[in-house]
């Protein structure tokens, strides 16, 4: 569909209102707080189901098996054995248990059996259609289904060409950009819900969806071309006016909009606005058809590799910790020559990622949007300021609590010389909780005018992610997402609990923490142990930092092991009748650090 611009257009006085690209967050500024310490359409494929997250209980398998016979055998006993009888059995990687019993003396002899290994087997392809994605190659196990190779992602097709109002291809009807809704599943629709609630909101929905109509047909069909007024090339010129918009508010559903739809590379950071009009513009580059369907391309490929991160089956927590480990592996933070934040449109859009050149703030926040995006995981795009510098983040919910994470900080954490490379991917900003994420940035606000607008950010969660196994005397009773969720869970105030912080030891698919925090009330219970992650340093013991809130009463005897118990503010710790204690320094080192105080 060409876009025609009558030459009264000329007369217009246009003006262009510049979103400057982000800044970025340079390693040099970020030091200083490392040291301190959409309407998407849900693919149809078995493979991009995605799981809720259900909380973990181990207990189950983690209970040992009750054998008949002795434990030991009679040292005296010139030992009869009978056949060997599976007390367990072994599974694709775990052992199994045998034992056989004396005749004379019942003891009991043990021996483990092997873990029976994969059976590898292909994964069955499943081929891309015009609207939903698809896979090939790819293995795994044939008993478990564990996949033992990625497949290789294929993206949907999209719509080849119509005709008579139907796809060529698969037939089923199209009605313009109606027939581009698989588009949707690169996006989020979160802004445009939220423009809904406001005052006007009917009419700034409507505005919305005419730039959606425009830049799906755009973005897929190179017969589509832009206008060239004033210098700029055109995409589509609503008229806000007839809708009983201003101007601000015009621009505030473009920046919605742009800020929603993480895969549109090509729209410019520029909007133009006449007295009644407003001007989608793409950057000149794009303006091509055939350039823009190259481009297409490229990025689609650079999506599939990233696509492959993510297992079969993965939850929602595992698809966002997949992906953020994926981002920080493959990218690096887009310098110019100069050795400053690139400035250049490629690096403030997910093409610096997808095309391999890197990006700032803004493009990695966006990459990471469209990708969560892709697995139905809602993730918001977030604008605002972190140290007085312009900066991009992302916000995201998982089984119904929002968290903070940080890409681009946890990225630059591995050029710093406070990463220790032993510890692997920081999670210094992954899964943050509101208090946590709030110290040093300051979200762009949803009462703003013009481009300034954000869409309103929800309430992050109270707690952050930091991976905690509960344990009462040796039973483990499950994993919870943090300790406060563990303590809510001992509910014997006779009972000795044991809480240990997650250190990935065991294989499972958590992030890391290096920083832990109490938030709630200690619980009452007989004895509750903290026992954190620890190594032998050159000259010293490290060990894991747990921050207290507020003041804290015990209300049962506690210990620290391999942890520092610190606050950010003066707390005291009131003991009472109780007593803390510190775990053996030959094995452990813990200690009460800055800010807290025993009373």
């Amino acid at each position: 569909m060409k876009l025609r611009v009558f030459c009264f257009l000329t007369l217009l006085c246009v003006i262009l209102t510049c979103v400057s690209g982000l800044s970025s967050c340079t390693v040099e500024e970020i030091a200083p707080l490392l040291e301190d310490y959409i309407s998407t359409t849900e693919p149809e494929s078995e493979f991009f189901t995605t799981v809720e997250i259900e909380e973990t209980d181990e207990s189950d398998s983690n209970e040992p098996v009750t054998l008949p016979g002795e434990a030991t055998v009679a040292p005296d006993c010139s030992h009869r054995y009978g056949e060997w009888k599976v007390a367990q059995d072994a599974e694709c990687e775990t052992e199994g248990l045998q034992y056989r019993l004396c005749e004379k003396c019942n003891g009991r002899e043990e021996s483990a059996i092997s873990p029976t290994g994969h059976t590898e087997e292909d994964m069955k392809p499943i081929p891309a259609t015009c609207v939903l994605a698809g896979r090939e190659g790819g293995t795994q196990c044939a008993v478990c289904k564990k996949v033992l190779t990625a497949p290789t992602v294929l993206l949907a097709k999209g719509h080849p060409s119509y005709s008579n109002g139907h796809c060529t291809a698969c037939l089923e009807p199209v009605d313009g950009s109606d027939g581009l809704v698989y588009l949707d599943v690169y996006n989020q629709s979160y802004g445009y819900e939220y423009l809904g609630t406001m005052e006007s909101g009917d009419a700034l929905q409507t505005l919305y969806r005419a730039f959606d109509e425009a830049v799906k047909l755009f973005h897929t069909d190179p017969s589509v071309e832009a206008t060239e007024l004033s210098g700029s090339y055109v995409v589509c010129s609503p008229d806000f006016a007839k809708l009983g918009l201003t101007k601000e508010e015009a621009q505030a559903v473009w920046k919605t909009y742009r800020d929603d739809h993480p895969l549109y590379y090509w729209i410019s950071n520029q909007v133009g606005t006449g007295d009644d009009k407003i001007y989608l513009m793409v950057f000149s580059d794009y303006a091509d058809g055939e350039t823009r369907m190259e481009t297409n391309q490229l990025v689609y490929d650079g999506i599939a590799e990233y696509l492959s991160e993510v297992y079969e089956g993965s939850t929602d927590y595992e698809v966002a910790l997949l992906i953020h480990d994926a981002l920080i592996r493959n990218i690096d933070y887009a310098y110019n020559a100069e050795g400053v934040a690139e400035e250049a449109d490629w690096a403030h859009s997910i093409l610096g990622i997808f095309d391999g050149r890197g990006a700032v703030c803004e493009g990695i926040a966006k990459a990471y949007q469209l990708l969560l995006c892709f697995y139905d995981v809602d993730c918001l795009f977030v604008t605002g300021e972190s140290r007085g510098v312009g900066h991009a983040w992302n916000v995201i919910c998982l089984d119904g609590a929002w968290y903070g994470v940080d890409v681009t900080w946890d990225e630059n954490y591995t050029e710093s010389e406070f990463y220790d490379a032993a510890q692997g991917i920081p999670y210094n900003f992954f899964c943050l909780s509101a208090t946590e994420f709030a110290k040093d940035r300051k979200t762009d606000s949803f009462e703003a005018a013009s481009v300034a607008f954000l869409y309103k950010i929800p309430t992050l969660s109270e707690y952050g992610i930091e991976w905690v196994d509960l344990y009462m005397d040796t039973e483990l009773i499950g994993r919870y997402s943090c300790i406060d969720l563990a303590f809510e869970a001992m509910d014997d105030v006779n009972g000795c609990y044991l809480v240990r912080l997650c250190d990935g030891s065991d294989g499972s698919l958590i992030h890391v923490s290096q920083e832990y925090h109490i938030v709630g009330a200690f619980p009452i219970v007989d004895t509750l142990t903290l026992v954190g992650k620890h190594k032998l340093g050159i000259q010293t013991f490290t060990a894991t930092q747990v921050y207290l809130t507020s003041d804290v009463i015990l209300q049962s005897d506690f210990i620290l092991k391999s942890i520092f118990l610190m606050s950010e503010t003066p707390v005291k710790i009131k003991c009472g009748s109780y007593q803390i204690r510190f775990g053996n320094t030959t094995e452990y080192y813990s200690a009460l650090k800055e800010n807290v105080y025993l009373s």
